[in-house]
């Protein structure tokens, strides 16, 4: 981890970064936040005069819950929301004052437990806070309807949860220009529609809560079949205004016959315009497999990563902006891949 003092360009040197084990980096309000899971510690580094990064004060959140991974979401200077990846605690907490200042309390839908639960990045839509959450079996191949948790942003009102029968699955989401927010329930990134004795059933789709509504809009559907010609599509990337990148299967050909095969299969780019309900090839560059589903807004732009080695020791990864006319290369890396990529201040 390290600050430069502009985007990168041609080869990132990081030989001068700081080094951590098993953490989160995120930046806000001029500040670098580093989260280490396995003690549940924030710790707030300072950015000087000569890039280099001072650690300051830390807060534990040791014995509030299994906060483990977490998913960190900053509201304003003084107020951001630390949930647990086992749904067991939302955490209510100070930036400035590295301090914790309560706690929200959440009952869990009764989801059958085979399931596998995933809770995706909340984001901030008017205020409210909403986070994409996902419960699924790879094995059984079973799947939940699509569920967002709801908190409000400025009280310590109780964690909700909303599901949408008309598609399953929570594999991200953006909030538009408006406020609304959008939710990519793509059946485990097209997994569960290409396999398994129900995967004819399985609908993906996009669906939208407006700005300070209380649930899915029951007027908005966007079908990922009508869009792609499919419903197997990957990951969603932002672009602008209404237009995002679609990984999607080619429609024209069979999925793998083992599924071991299909999270390596090649997929067809597509932008796919939301308002126009309408899909063109997308001019990318790389061919390599889909190595995340993080997307880095940056004042602003979206950028993306490509790796033909995926996430091997030592991969080499392209740092993508990504535009409607293309993803031009706008940094690498030489081993390793992106894990955050922010402003700390301008």
């Amino acid at each position: 981890m390290g600050a430069v003092p502009e985007l990168p360009q041609g080869e990132l040197d990081y030989s001068e970064f700081l080094e951590f084990g098993n953490v989160d980096v995120m930046t806000h309000g001029g500040y670098v936040f580093v989260w280490e899971r396995d003690p549940s510690i924030m710790i707030r580094f300072s950015v000087k005069a000569d890039l280099s990064l001072e650690q300051g004060p830390r807060v534990s959140f040791a014995n509030l819950g299994s906060i483990g991974v977490g998913r960190h979401v900053f509201i304003s200077e003084t107020r951001a929301y630390t949930l647990s990846t086992a749904l067991d605690g939302l955490v209510v907490w100070n930036p400035q004052t590295m301090e914790v200042i309560g706690s929200i309390p959440m009952t869990a839908p009764d989801v059958d437990p085979s399931l596998d639960l995933s809770v995706a990045q909340g984001l901030v839509a008017g205020d409210q806070v909403i986070w994409p959450i996902s419960w699924s079996s790879y094995d059984t191949h079973g799947i939940q309807d699509a569920t967002v948790a709801i908190a409000s942003a400025t009280a310590n009102d109780a964690l909700r949860f909303e599901q949408d029968a008309r598609c399953v699955g929570a594999g991200g989401a953006h909030v538009d220009e408006s406020g609304d927010f959008h939710l990519f329930a793509l059946a485990d990134w097209g997994y569960q529609a290409a396999y398994g004795e129900r995967a004819a059933e399985r609908r993906a789709c996009v669906l939208r809560i407006q700005r300070g509504g209380a649930s899915f809009d029951p007027a908005y559907l966007r079908d990922l079949r009508d869009l792609t010609d499919t419903y197997v599509n990957h990951a969603w990337y932002h672009v602008r205004g209404s237009k995002y990148l679609a990984y999607s299967w080619d429609p024209a050909l069979p999925v793998p016959a083992n599924p071991d095969d299909f999270w390596s299969a090649p997929l067809r780019p597509l932008l796919v315009d939301l308002e126009t309900q309408t899909s063109a090839p997308y001019p990318y560059v790389g061919s390599g497999p889909i190595v995340t589903s993080r997307q880095f807004d940056l004042d602003g732009v979206p950028f993306h990563e490509l790796s033909e080695t995926a996430s091997d020791v030592g991969a080499f990864t392209e740092v993508v902006e990504l535009r409607e006319d293309g993803a031009p290369v706008r940094f690498t890396i030489t081993s390793g891949n992106l894990w955050a990529l922010g402003r700390i201040r301008r």
